[in-house]
């Protein structure tokens, strides 16, 4: 599966999302993850995709009509259910660390940590190995072994790639 070809459907699909009511379509993998923290919070994500140590996908926030892109790393994952669609059609192979300097470069992210209350937002500027470089109020490091969820709130916008 191309990588490049897949995040381009990815952000078409997210750009006719957000112009109507959210839509299921039969080719769409919908997944419920259960993160593992101690609420066990369950979220669900579409048009997700699996890579070779993260889950990835689009939030919708109830309360709302906006979409946000979620990656989760294994890490943080307690068990994975399949709502909708096919895994075998959403998978890339790419690591979380490589995905995230190839298509989220200079994108607008939060990053929630572990044994934090809130994320932490800024630029992404770089990733050395499984250090994630970020440029909010000042310059910060984030392994990426530490990070519960990384999110961006307009991928399409925000993806310079």
């Amino acid at each position: 599966m191309n990588i490049d070809s897949t995040i381009e459907d990815l952000e078409a699909q997210a750009y006719f999302a957000s112009q109507t009511l959210f839509s299921t379509d039969k080719l769409t993998l919908i997944i419920d993850v259960e993160l593992h923290n101690p609420e066990r919070q369950t979220i669900r994500l579409s048009m997700a995709m699996v890579g070779f140590d993260f889950v990835a996908g689009f939030l919708k926030f109830q309360s709302q009509r906006n979409f946000t892109w979620v990656l989760i790393p294994n890490h943080s994952v307690n068990s994975i259910d399949i709502h909708q669609g096919s895994v075998e059609e959403s998978i890339v192979e790419i690591s979380a660390s490589a995905f995230i300097i190839s298509k989220l470069k200079d994108a607008s992210i939060s990053i929630k940590q572990f044994h934090r209350l809130k994320p932490s937002q800024g630029r992404l500027l770089n990733t050395l190995g499984n250090q994630l470089f970020t440029k909010g109020a000042n310059l910060q490091i984030f392994p990426l072994e530490g990070i519960e969820w990384l999110a961006v709130d307009n991928l399409s916008a925000d993806n310079r790639t």
